[in-house]
């Protein structure tokens, strides 16, 4: 499904954007979803997560994520259907966030743990 990948006006190259959903235990890709390279991938998040919830009739019980997927209708999104959800945030200095020792940041009102040593486990 490569496409051409155009940010405005200009042509960047070509290419495609591809989302997929892991098993955090194993490692197994259990969904995959691509699309054209100048994608918006924030929106993507919930088209995602509801396509996993059509194919295996349930939501991921946890979610871990790049500042790409972060935004308040993805972290409400993730809260409606009780995902835990660990999106890294995108720090514009306005907020407390909670901080690792790898720089990676978390919005304390959407995580559910709070102390950064837990969360090199599951962040990539």
């Amino acid at each position: 499904m490569l496409r051409l990948y155009v940010h405005g006006d200009y042509i960047k190259g070509i290419g495609f954007l591809s989302n997929k959903l892991t098993d955090l235990e194993f490692g197994l890709p259990m969904l995959v979803q691509c699309y054209k390279g100048s994608a918006n991938e924030n929106p993507l998040l919930r088209e995602l997560l509801t396509q996993f919830c059509e194919t295996y009739g349930f939501y991921p019980s946890m979610l871990s994520t790049d500042k790409g997927m972060d935004s308040a209708a993805n972290n409400d999104f993730c809260s409606e259907f009780g995902i835990s959800a660990y999106i890294q945030a995108r720090d514009f200095g306005n907020k407390e966030l909670i901080k690792t020792e790898k720089g990676k940041t978390f919005n304390p009102n959407y995580v559910e743990i709070t102390d950064p040593h837990v969360y090199s486990g599951i962040i990539y």
